[in-house]
């Protein structure tokens, strides 16, 4: 049987290897792997925290893994920054689009709708229609 360091080694191993992946997804922007990796990190937390809970588990065991939690803690931490930093810039050019809409739409209201002629070529001032 496992002792409760062992336990907790073995469960912040699987936490580091899903902080990996959720890094990767950020970088590749992949959402769906993002969503799939925190909620398989869910329990194994949950089980990391309930052990670290205990009194001779904090104890003897959380001095020993704390230089590994702080690692998946900057780790997330730096995720979370590129990830903010992405959907900003997603947003800025959401606004941007909306904002060249809304002049397009003045423009399509000043001058009407521009129908083609038989006569518009690339370069209407070297041919002219007869």
């Amino acid at each position: 049987m496992e002792s409760p360091g062992e336990t907790c080694r073995r469960l912040l191993d699987a936490i580091e290897t899903l902080a990996i992946e959720e890094e990767a997804g950020v970088r590749h922007g992949d959402p769906a792997t993002m969503v799939l990796t925190q909620h398989r990190a869910e329990p194994v937390i949950a089980r990391l925290v309930e052990l670290l809970g205990k009194p001779e588990t904090r104890t003897h065991v959380l001095p020993a893994l704390r230089p590994r939690l702080l690692a998946v803690q900057a780790r997330r931490t730096a995720s979370l920054q590129l990830l903010a930093a992405r959907l900003e810039a997603i947003r800025a050019r959401r606004n941007l689009l909306d904002t060249v809409r809304r002049r397009l739409g003045g423009l399509k209201a000043a001058y009407g709708a521009v129908e083609p002629t038989d006569c518009q070529t690339p370069a209407p001032h070297l041919h002219r229609c007869a």
